[in-house]
Formats: structure tokens, sequence, C-alpha cells
């Protein structure tokens, strides 16, 4: 009788994970009447070539899906006698690098320190727990919380993305990138590098131009300028006394101010500034004479006092232009040896001048 095979045996016992067509071993049998075997295996990834078990090209195996599988091996002689042979191997487990990972947030809010983006995520397929960074040194992971370091903000207007590579690395060393762009969003900013050009403005100068102001806006925006004096105005990006009016050292020698510039969504920034009044050297006021009479025939008599005010705190000079009068001190007086005659007149019209020091002169009539 033509009788089956006999004697099957493989030769190996387990197969690697993660290896695309790899080799198992050899088989063996016998054909009683000494004829070729051919072999044959029931599950469809693998595949006997010459007498070498192993898995089909392109296929391999995963040691979690399944730490072994069981396989009939099948000799078959010329005359169709089957002998089957049962094989289990082990499916050999390789310490595998993290897998599906994922990073919940996509975006962060600019001007916003210490700032959470997200949660990561990842499986290691050995099951054991990962650990995480981050390129960006700005950046860190904090249990599985992606955040910005304390203290670290973000600015939109000078990028408006983040690239960053997160990495998941599992206790073997096996490490798996993970690339995320996040969007820094955008927060309307007040105004910034609010300045003012000019420190001064001269008095008694209605309508005087001071200077300009000048600041940013982060969105690019136009802002409004408005100044917390009312004698003041911003027309333009000039700052200015409104028309008529002035100001007077003597009253102030300096004005504090506050601008204030506001941008579209009213975000608002102060500016404050100190404005010198120029001092200008101003003629004498407030001149005055007490006496109105003089009697005739007095020679010398003295009429009253002048008085008057320099603006500086200056002495006065005086003068006036009737040649029988003079000032002496503040007293006017006929000259010594001069007296008026009633019947010559009987009223007597003089211009007395107040002068300061600079030269400014006031006429009292």
């Amino acid at each position: 009788l033509d009788e089956a095979p006999t004697g099957l045996a493989l030769t190996g016992t387990a197969v690697a994970e993660n290896a695309p067509g790899a080799v198992i071993g050899t088989v063996a049998g016998t054909d009683p009447e000494g004829a070729p075997l051919t072999w044959s295996v029931d599950d469809p990834r693998f595949e006997v070539v010459g007498g070498t078990l192993k898995l089909k090209d392109g296929v391999a195996l995963d040691h979690e899906a399944g730490g072994a599988v069981d396989l009939v091996l099948t000799a078959t002689d010329p005359a169709g006698n089957a002998t089957p042979h049962a094989a289990t191997l082990a499916v050999t487990d390789l310490d595998e690098a993290p897998t599906g990972l994922a990073l919940t947030g996509t975006a962060v809010a600019e001007n916003a320190p210490g700032a959470v983006i997200g949660t990561v995520a990842g499986t290691d397929p050995e099951g054991a727990a990962l650990a995480w960074s981050v390129d960006d040194p700005r950046f860190e992971v904090v249990g599985d919380t992606l955040k910005l370091k304390d203290g670290v903000a973000l600015d939109h207007e000078a990028g408006g993305a983040v690239d960053l590579v997160l990495t998941a690395t599992d206790p073997a060393g096996n490490a798996t990138p993970h690339a995320a762009t996040l969007a820094v969003t955008d927060l309307d900013e007040a105004p910034t590098g609010l300045a003012l050009t000019g420190t001064a403005v001269a008095e008694n100068a209605p309508g005087a131009v001071i200077g300009t102001v000048a600041g940013t806006d982060p969105e690019g925006a136009p802002l409004t300028w408005t100044v917390d004096d009312p004698r003041f105005e911003v027309v333009g990006d000039t700052l200015k006394l409104k028309d008529g009016v002035a100001l007077d050292h003597e009253a102030g020698g300096e004005v504090d101010l506050v601008l204030t510039a506001t941008d579209p969504a009213g975000n608002a920034t102060p500016h404050a500034a100190t404005l010198a009044v120029t001092d200008l050297d101003e003629a004498p006021t407030g001149l005055a004479l007490t006496g109105t009479a003089v009697a005739e025939n007095a020679p010398g008599a003295v009429i009253g006092t002048v008085a008057g005010t320099d603006p500086e705190g200056a002495p006065l000079t005086w003068s006036v232009d009737d040649p029988r009068f003079e000032v002496v001190g503040d007293t006017l007086k006929l000259k010594d040896g001069v007296a008026l005659d009633h019947e010559a007149g009987g009223e007597v019209d003089l211009v007395l001048t107040a002068t300061d020091p600079a030269g400014n002169a006031t006429p009292h009539a």
C-alpha cells in the first residue's frame, strides 16, 4: 500500500513580531515510498517555500495581538496521502515605540503667561507610562498637560503660529515624535510707545504749538488722542493750546498733562508729560499815581507816589514827559525851583513811563 508521510517535524518554534516575511524554520518528513513531499499550511499568512516555513512577503505578526499562533502543517505525497502536523509558534515581543500620539489643543492666547494649551496622549504597546518632552524651550509638559512655562507668554504680532515637536518616550527609550502647529490668538492690545516731541510752551502765545504726539497700535490701527487739560487739544498729531488760549509763566512755570491714546477697540493708554512754561520778559503793569493835584506857586511841590509792578519782580525806572516834573524814587514832583501858575493853565497833562531792566516800557497818562 502507498503509505502516508511520517516523522513530520518543524525546527523553529518562534517568530519575531514586526518582521515581514520572517523565516520560522525547516519542515521535515518521510514518505515511506521515498517520494518527495508537498507542504501546505492552514494559516494563509504563512507559506512553505522549499523546505522552509516562513511568513509571506510583506506579512508581519504583532505580539500584542496574540502571543502565540497555532498552525497545522500538512505533508502530502504524490499519491495524495496527507499527514497533518500541529505546531504552536511563540510570537516574540519587541519593545515598540509609542503610537497614537495626539494633542487636544490647537491654539494659545497671546499675553497669557503660563497658558495651558491642551492634553497630550499616546499609547505604549507594552502598556508602560510615557515620558513627554517638547522641542521649544518656552513650553513644558506637566503630567499630560502641554503649557507655556510659568512667566512665559507669546506675542501674536511676533508670530501668528508656533511649530512644535512633542516626543513621547517609553521606559525602554523608544521615542516617537509628534508635530503640532499652534495658532497664537490675537488679543486687541492697547497702544504702546507713546511720546511727545515738545517739552515747553511759550507764555503769552495764544494757540501755541507744543509738539507732535506719537504711539503705535499693535494691530496697526490709527489712534485717537485726548488731553486732560481743557486748555489744550490734539489736532491730527499735534499738541497745541486751543485758539485764543495762552499761558502765563508767572501763574505757573510748569503744566502737568496726561495725554491718552485710544485705539478703535477702545483700548486706552495714558502718557504723562510735564511742559515748561517759558518766561518772556514782560512790560510793567498796574501803573498808578496817588496824587491828582499840585498847588500853584509852590516850587518843587510833591504831587504823589507812582506805583507799578514788573511781572519778573525787578525794580522799575520812571520818567515823565513834561520837563518841569521829575520822579525821585517813587515820588512825582516838580523840579526844584519850578512852580506852576493856575492862571496860566488849570490842568497839566502828563505821561509817566515805567521801564523794567530789560527795556520794556509802559506809559501811564
